[in-house]
């Protein structure tokens, strides 16, 4: 059953694999989370069918479908899911790294901690990661920006 509280603005719904860290954002702000899992598109219907139930709440999410490559929200202004890009890596020592971030610049900089070179856009990423597989051919670098869903 589903409770409301007064609020006076939208109560955002999360539906994805991996929820927005920024749970501190949210302070004062009544929401629901609901968690799901679908096959390759984000679960609107359901959240749909909890809006039609109560009509002064609105959904916001970010999904993931790694699988696919499909990464999709509808926050368009980062307003409950600041992070728009994730970098999904693993180096030639087989150190794996999976993070999320909120602009370009923040991917560069932590490129440049893991790497120890300097980058200025996500193809030169991408062209030291493939010259990389040449001590190992499982590393891999694959960066992922938030489409609109």
């Amino acid at each position: 059953m589903l409770h409301r509280t007064p609020t006076t603005g939208p109560i955002p719904f999360y539906s994805s694999y991996s929820v927005s860290k920024q749970y501190n954002t949210f302070i004062g702000l009544t929401f629901l989370k609901f968690t799901t899992e679908t096959a390759w598109f984000p679960c609107d219907e359901t959240l749909e069918l909890v809006c039609e139930k109560f009509p002064t709440l609105c959904y916001f999410y970010q999904s993931e479908e790694s699988g696919l490559a499909e990464y999709w929200t509808n926050d368009q202004e980062s307003k409950y899911f600041p992070e728009k890009y994730i970098a999904d890596l693993c180096t030639p020592d087989d150190k794996w790294y999976k993070e999320y971030f909120v602009n370009q610049t923040e991917v560069f900089k932590w490129f440049e901690v893991i790497s120890g070179q300097s980058v200025e856009s996500i193809t030169e990423i991408l062209a030291i990661a493939e010259q990389r597989k040449d001590e190992n051919d499982n590393s891999f670098c694959n960066i992922y920006e938030y489409a609109a869903g």
